[in-house]
């Protein structure tokens, strides 16, 4: 039985590597992500049965997963020991409020310690506990980056010091295996004879763990391929171009500007300052005294009228319309590229999620039009990076594999806090940071302190106009 347990995990474990590594698990399937680790902690369990027979064997799975359980437990109602955090996807039956999955997790992690540090037959040494905690701690250093930002399988609700995890979720770790490795030395050299086959699955099972989350933060990349990680600072602005704005827009690592305000030369002289430069460029919307770049059939209709939008004088566009798509590329040529800037900032995306969320085909059609968009400034312009201004759903129902960045307006930390929606959203920018900057756009100290604290890069700003330095 344990012979064919351990060939299905083995199977089962080069199939996970490779669709997680390469983002292909559909969602029907995430419960296999539970199905899986209670599968790794059984072959632990078993390893445990066989080295210390049958009744010592249960006694100490038992001791593991319930005392792992509880401190879990203690520490996600608490956050006193983990940090504060919550799941994102399906682990199963919950029991203390948190998954019995994460027994059989703690199975495999302490098995590892166990079968690595102190294998059978060898003296038992004053120093297994501490040495097998510190192994642990190196498992939690791969798998918690990888599980969080990569797999989305939880979320901490506050920015920490390595790849965002917190210090505290280290210690947590090395205290929780310390006190269950203390309680196991007590029952090192009282094993049983057992065959060494089980010895060595332990083994190579804290490998393969290992691995199943190291190869797709390698190739997923968790420190990323964003072209803002040096980025601290940055500014919005749709004023003039005058020398003073030149000047004070030049203190900034990165700024968002009208392009067809700014000359190249403007634009090569806050690059020589360090400065990142991106052009506004709408998506959704065109001003009316640029009507004539269109025809009529790029309009999107609204009471067989053109869908006029009075606060910015601008109507509302169908970017289905391959001819419309080709106006907008046309402004990313004129006046992002040919002038040497950084990226594109595009706005009024997020009119497809806030308009058109009623009808679902047509917001279906426009988020594949805007995608085809994308996807031509993508291969035309490949080194530029994207920005996208709102349109949440759309990044994840659709933009999310052509942009480099999103833009969060608004961003109030009272508000916030209490919206169970916007604590959603949060969540999952952040579990995405390893492929996607979240820019924010907050109004008071607080807030740009909160946004800070998630890892997000905030400006400020009185009100959605830019006109001011």
């Amino acid at each position: 039985m344990s012979k064919w347990l351990w060939r299905i995990f083995l199977i089962g474990c080069l199939i996970c590597i490779a669709l997680v590594a390469f983002d292909l698990v559909p969602p029907m399937l995430e419960w296999v992500n539970a199905v899986f680790l209670c599968l790794a902690g059984l072959i632990s369990a078993v390893y445990l049965l066989k080295r210390f027979g049958t009744k010592k064997g249960l006694i100490l799975t038992l001791f593991i997963s319930v005392w792992s359980m509880t401190v879990e437990s203690f520490g996600a109602k608490t956050g006193l020991v983990f940090g504060r955090y919550h799941d994102e996807k399906d682990f199963g039956v919950h029991v203390l409020g948190v998954p019995v999955t994460i027994g059989f997790a703690w199975l495999v992690v302490i098995a590892a310690g166990l079968a690595l540090i102190s294998p059978q037959n060898k003296p038992r040494r004053m120093s297994y506990p501490v040495l097998a905690s510190l192994l642990a701690v190196a498992m939690g250093l791969v798998i918690d980056p990888a599980a969080f930002k990569l797999m989305q399988y939880w979320v901490w609700e506050e920015g920490g010091q390595f790849l965002d995890i917190l210090a505290q979720n280290v210690a947590g770790w090395f205290v929780t295996a310390l006190s269950i490795h203390l309680g196991l030395y007590f029952f090192i050299g009282k094993e049983k004879n057992a065959k060494r086959v089980h010895e060595k699955r332990a083994q190579i099972l804290s490998v393969l763990m290992i691995g199943m989350f190291a190869i797709p933060s390698i190739i997923g990349g968790i420190r990323g391929d964003n072209r803002m990680n040096d980025v601290h600072s940055f500014k919005i602005y749709y004023g003039d171009a005058t020398e003073e704005a030149v000047e004070e827009l030049g203190g900034y690592d990165m700024v968002v500007i009208e392009p067809a305000l700014f000359t190249k030369e403007q634009v090569a002289e806050l690059q020589n300052k360090g400065t990142r430069v991106l052009g506004y460029v709408s998506v959704m919307e065109l001003e009316v005294w640029h009507e004539d770049l269109v025809q009529p059939s790029d309009f999107l209709l609204k009471n067989n009228e053109k869908w006029h939008i009075p606060k910015w004088d601008s109507y509302m566009m169908d970017i289905t319309k391959a001819h419309y798509r080709n106006v907008v590329l046309s402004k990313v040529t004129s006046h992002v590229h040919k002038k040497g800037m950084d990226g594109v900032f595009f706005d009024t995306a997020g009119n497809i999620d806030d308009y058109f969320d009623e009808n679902e085909p047509l917001q279906t059609k426009l988020r594949e039009g805007y995608t085809a968009l994308l996807a031509q400034v993508q291969q035309s312009y490949p080194s530029l990076y994207v920005m996208q201004n709102w349109g949440f759903d759309t990044v994840k129902a659709a933009s999310l594999l052509y942009i480099d960045g999103v833009l969060w307006e608004d961003f109030d930390k009272e508000k916030i806090t209490q919206d169970e929606w916007s604590q959603s959203w949060i969540a999952y920018f952040r579990s995405k940071s390893h492929q996607l900057d979240t820019f924010t756009v907050t109004n008071n100290k607080s807030s740009n302190d909160y946004s800070h604290s998630l890892g997000f890069l905030s400006t400020n700003n009185k009100d959605d106009i830019y006109d001011d330095l």
